[in-house]
């Protein structure tokens, strides 16, 4: 199993001129041992702009490892920009939030596009650390999800608090809507 099809470290735009194109990724080793936690389609370290194009994860449910892989795995410090096209993942988050720094920012932006199924807003300190600090905005796009999946777009909570995870939420089309998850205690 690989981490990641593509480490974006830099600064990585995505169009699709054709209207067709895609990057597509699917991990087909079992799960036996963590390999990093996931095998995703894009992790994000830097400023990912996605303006059209398809962004997929195809990583079937016996392969995947508690709830992963993403088709983008956003990391503390990073900046998604999701303009157009579609995020998909066959099985839960198509977008996860890694926010594990008290002081550099997950960010991302979703102004529109299609995203099927979750994204997925993870304050993962356990209960240790201070809040890890996010910012999630979306001000459109068209969220779908799978029959599995409950919620389009999750708030997921393991910190002492969620002082530093800030969500707004002021356009878009929600099949499922909203969930908060807190295991504070």
């Amino acid at each position: 199993a690989a981490y990641a099809m593509i480490v974006n470290k830099g600064n990585l735009v995505i169009k699709d001129s054709v209207g067709t194109g895609k990057i597509s990724y699917e991990d087909i080793t079992p799960y036996t041992s963590d390999p990093g936690w996931a095998s995703n389609t894009i992790r994000n370290e830097g400023t990912l702009t996605i303006l059209g194009g398809t962004i997929e994860n195809m990583t079937s449910e016996a392969v995947m490892n508690y709830g992963y892989p993403h088709a983008i795995d956003a990391y503390q410090g990073s900046v998604t920009n999701i303009y157009g096209g579609t995020i998909a993942s066959l099985n839960y988050d198509c977008i996860r939030m890694f926010c594990n720094s008290e002081t550099l920012a997950t960010e991302v932006n979703i102004y529109g596009g299609n995203i099927i199924n979750r994204v997925t807003f993870q304050n993962p300190n356990n209960n240790t650390h201070a809040a890890g600090y996010g910012i999630l905005n979306i001000t459109g796009g068209n969220f779908t999800t799978t029959d599995g999946v409950g919620a389009n777009v999750r708030l997921l909570n393991f910190s002492k608090d969620a002082s530093n995870m800030k969500a707004t939420v002021s356009g878009g089309k929600f099949d499922k809507g909203i969930a908060v998850q807190n295991y504070t205690g």
